[in-house]
């Protein structure tokens, strides 16, 4: 029954894998083209001196106290440098966000926040963004998956479980400061501190149902890695990723 229940994820799983072979090859293959394009003497002389013009224009309206002017090629500046820098690390930027726990944990917590704000204001696209979770999820080094998706689920577990003390913490600090005339204190104290736990129940609960979904989703894709694709999964090993792209 369940070699049979493993088996239906077949198709969604080893679709995964080939799409997870395609990030791996588009990585490998990327890195030396970008590496030829940024060693050419050319491509380095321009990109110096349009460092050299940058900083200098910058300099100069900083000179003049021109701040409108200074804050606008500060923007360019930094701008140029940040997409200099993604540029020559292209290839590594397509395969850490599955990867590396660090990156993934960042893209993790960005998702649930939108979730989050989404479910406050109760838009209709309150399913996209749990069902782009689960897909990077899937994407993901599952190893890489799991221990994100634990750090969440606990994290929120722990923040469910402290809600009462800390909306009282947050009313009592706040209290003094809220007026009302027609409640007594203790009723507009005893409001707020609900209104603020209700607020995270409904935060927090479909946060905690979604991660938990991922974390699940996750441990059925890693026993199917280990069972069904011989270990196989998206990596930023260079040995094993080259064995992977080959095949």
């Amino acid at each position: 029954m369940m070699n049979f229940i493993f088996r239906c994820f077949d198709i969604p799983f080893t679709f995964i894998w080939k799409f997870q072979i395609k990030i791996m090859r588009l990585s490998y293959h990327l890195k030396p083209k970008i590496e030829k394009i940024i060693s050419n003497n050319k491509v380095r002389s321009v990109k110096k001196i349009l460092l050299v013009l940058l900083g200098l224009t910058v300099a100069i309206f900083g000179c003049f106290k021109s701040y409108k002017g200074f804050l606008i090629s500060g923007i360019i500046f930094f701008c140029y440098i940040y997409l200099l820098d993604i540029f020559e690390n292209l290839s590594k930027y397509i395969i850490t966000p599955f990867t590396s726990l660090r990156m993934f944990i960042i893209a993790s917590i960005l998702i649930n926040f939108f979730i989050s704000i989404i479910v406050m204001n109760y838009t209709k696209s309150l399913y996209v963004f749990p069902i782009l979770f689960i897909i990077i999820n899937l994407i993901a080094n599952t190893k890489v998956a799991k221990t994100c998706n634990a750090i969440i689920e606990i994290s929120l577990g722990v923040i469910s479980l402290i809600k009462t003390p800390l909306a009282y913490f947050i009313c009592n600090k706040q209290f003094p400061s809220i007026l009302d005339y027609h409640i007594n204190n203790y009723d507009l104290f005893s409001y707020v501190e609900n209104v603020i736990v209700i607020n995270m129940d409904i935060i927090l609960f479909p946060l905690l149902v979604i991660n938990g979904i991922a974390l699940l989703i996750c441990e059925i894709h890693s026993y199917w890695i280990d069972k069904y694709n011989g270990g196989k999964e998206i990596t930023h090993d260079i040995k094993k990723l080259k064995e992977y792209i080959k095949k």
